[in-house]
C-alpha cells in the first residue's frame, strides 16, 4: 500500500496537474472528475479493498485491544491512535454525511453545482487519511513536482500573448476575450485563474521551504519552477493569489529562519520571488504582442541587494555565533513588524480608488462595499445573512445555488444580450462549508488545519513538517478568497495528508 501511495502522489503531482481536456475549457468539469473518480476516487477505494484482504487472508490482521473486545473496541483503539488531525477530517466527513441525509434540497451525492457532494468530500477526507498514514517521502516527488510545475506554466505564458495552444478556448477567440464573448478566465491545464492560482500557492510554499529546508545540492534547480510559478501568479494579477504569496511569505519566518543557512537561504528565496515580481512588470503581456517596460526594473536592485545578503551571511562568523532561540525570536519579530507595517499602509492609504491594496484599505477603516473584491463582499453578505436558520449542519454539500441570492446580470454589447451569472459558490472555502454543510463540519475542518499548522510552528526543525506545512498555509489563506473545486482540491488534501504524516513519525524521514 506504500507503494500505491507513491504512485497516487505521482498521478496527481503529474497527470492529473498536466492532463488537458478534450474539448477544450468548456468540458473540463467533465473531464476533470472523471480524472478525479479515477486517480483519487480509485486509490481510496483499492486501499479499503487491499487492507479488507490483508486482514481477511491473516497477513495483516487487525489486531484487537488489549482492554476491550468487540467492535467498540476495535474502533476505540483506531481511534485512539489515529492523529487529531485524522481524527476531525473524519469527523467532517460523518457530519457532511449527516448534512447530506438531513437536507432538503436534491442531488447531494454528487452535487448540484459544483460536484463537490457526499462523493467528492468523502474521497478528499478518505484519501488523506489514507495517504497520511502510508505516504514514504522521496527527493524525486519534489523534482517531479518542478517539472509539471515548469511544463504547466509554459502553456498559460503562450496564452497571455492572445495565442490559443490546443484550441482550448472557443473557436476563434483567446484569452483576451473572457468576459465579453464568454464567462471566466481560463489558464493552462486546470482552467480557471482562481484555480490555477490555488494550485501556484501550493507550488510556492512548497518550493520556497524546500530550498530553505532541504541539504541536497540539487535543490537549488527547485529555484526555476518557484520563478516561473510566482511570475505567473503576478502576471495573472489574481488578488487572493497574491494575498497568499505576500502573507504566506510573512507568517512562515518563523518555521523558515532557525540559524545562520536558513536566514541566508531565506534570502535567497526572496531574491527569486522579486526577481520574477520585477520581471511581471518588465514584460508585458497584451492581444497578440509581449512588450517591455522598466516600471518594476528597480526591483532588480532589491533582487540583488538579497542575493549578495544571501551570499554574505554564511561566510560571516557572527552570524554563525547567534543561538538558535535569536534567530526563532527575531523572525517572530519580523513577521508581526511586517504585518503591523502593512496594517499601517493600509490604513493611511490614499492612492488610486481601485484594486485589492484600495479595498483592503477601505475594509479595514469598516467601509464595506457590495463591488469590493470582484463583488466577493455581495456574495459574502447574503450567505451570512442566510446561514441562521440552518447553523449547525447547513443546506447540504453543495447547495448554496439553490438558494435565494440576486445573481449578477450585465448587458453585453458585443453580444447584444443580457448575462446572468448565477451564485453558487460563496468565493470563500470556510464560508461555503459553513453555508453547506454547517458549523459543525466547519470547526472540525479548521481544527484539522490549526491544529497542523500548530505543529508546525513548533517543530520547525522537522524539514518534512516546515515543507508540507508551506502549502497547507498558502492555500489556506488564498482559500479564504477562493473557491474549493475537485480541480485542485484533492493537491491541497495529499499536502495536507503529507504535513499530518511528518508530524506523526518518530523519527523525521
Amino acid at each position: 500500500m506504500q507503494r500505491l501511495s507513491s504512485i497516487y502522489v505521482a498521478l496527481l503531482i503529474s497527470v492529473f496537474v498536466l492532463a488537458f481536456p478534450p474539448n477544450g475549457y468548456m468540458g473540463m468539469d467533465e473531464f476533470r472528475y472523471g480524472l478525479f473518480l479515477l486517480i483519487c476516487g480509485g486509490y481510496s477505494v483499492a486501499v479499503i479493498v487491499i487492507r479488507a484482504q490483508l486482514a481477511l487472508t491473516g497477513i495483516h490482521p487487525i489486531r484487537k485491544p488489549a482492554k476491550h473486545s468487540g467492535r467498540l473496541g476495535l474502533l476505540s483503539k483506531a481511534a485512539g491512535e489515529a492523529p487529531i488531525a485524522a481524527k476531525l477530517i473524519l469527523l467532517f466527513m460523518l457530519f457532511t454525511v449527516l448534512s447530506a441525509a438531513l437536507s432538503d434540497y436534491p442531488r447531494t451525492f454528487i452535487g448540484a453545482f459544483r460536484k463537490e457532494g457526499v462523493l467528492t468530500i468523502a474521497i478528499y477526507a478518505l484519501s488523506c487519511i489514507f495517504l497520511s498514514k502510508l505516504f514514504r517521502p522521496g527527493k524525486w516527488m519534489l523534482f517531479l513536482l518542478g517539472a509539471s510545475t515548469v511544463a504547466f506554466c509554459i502553456i498559460p505564458f503562450i496564452q497571455l500573448t492572445g495565442a490559443n495552444p490546443f484550441s482550448l478556448y472557443p473557436a476563434g477567440y483567446n484569452y483576451y476575450d473572457a468576459g465579453v464573448y464568454y464567462p471566466g478566465r481560463y489558464l493552462g491545464a486546470i482552467g480557471n485563474v482562481g484555480l490555477v492560482a490555488a494550485f501556484l500557492s501550493i507550488a510556492i510554499g512548497l518550493f520556497a521551504m524546500a530550498i530553505i529546508k532541504l541539504d541536497f545540492k540539487e535543490r537549488w534547480l527547485l529555484a526555476i519552477p518557484l520563478f516561473l510559478a510566482v511570475f505567473l501568479m503576478f502576471a495573472m494579477a489574481v488578488d487572493a493569489g497574491i494575498a497568499a504569496l505576500a502573507a504566506g511569505l510573512t507568517i512562515m519566518l518563523p518555521v523558515a529562519v532557525t540559524n545562520h543557512i536558513s536566514l541566508s537561504r531565506t534570502l535567497f528565496v526572496f531574491a527569486i520571488i522579486l526577481a520574477a515580481y520585477a520581471m511581471s512588470g518588465a514584460v508585458v503581456f497584451g492581444d497578440g504582442r509581449v512588450s517591455l517596460s522598466s516600471a518594476r526594473l528597480m526591483y532588480l536592485i532589491a533582487t540583488g541587494l538579497a542575493a549578495v545578503a544571501a551570499a554574505i551571511v554564511p561566510a560571516c562568523k557572527p552570524f554563525a555565533k547567534i543561538p538558535a532561540k535569536w534567530y526563532k525570536t527575531g523572525s517572530v519579530a519580523a513577521a508581526v513588524l511586517i504585518i503591523l507595517a502593512a496594517a499601517l499602509y493600509l490604513r493611511l492609504y490614499s492612492g488610486e480608488s481601485s484594486g485589492m491594496v484600495y479595498e483592503a484599505s477601505e475594509i479595514l477603516r469598516g467601509r464595506w462595499d457590495d463591488s469590493f473584491g470582484t463583488r466577493r463582499v455581495y456574495i459574502w453578505r447574503n450567505v451570512l445573512g442566510g446561514v441562521g436558520g440552518n447553523l449547525l449542519l447547513g443546506t447540504g454539500p453543495d447547495t448554496l445555488g439553490y438558494w435565494a441570492i440576486e445573481p449578477f446580470t450585465r448587458y453585453s454589447e458585443e453580444l447584444g444580450t443580457t448575462l446572468t451569472t448565477r451564485i453558487d459558490a460563496a468565493h470563500n472555502e470556510y464560508l461555503h462549508i459553513l453555508a453547506c454543510v454547517g458549523l459543525l463540519p466547519l470547526l472540525c475542518y479548521l481544527g484539522a488545519i490549526a491544529s497542523t499548522i500548530f505543529k508546525w510552528f513548533r517543530t520547525s526543525e522537522n524539514k518534512l513538517s516546515a515543507i508540507a506545512g508551506a502549502g497547507t498555509l498558502f492555500y489556506s489563506i488564498q482559500a479564504f478568497f477562493g473557491i474549493s473545486m475537485f480541480i485542485t482540491a484533492p493537491l491541497f488534501w495529499a499536502v495536507l495528508a503529507v504535513l499530518i504524516y511528518s508530524q506523526n513519525t518518530r523519527k523525521e524521514r
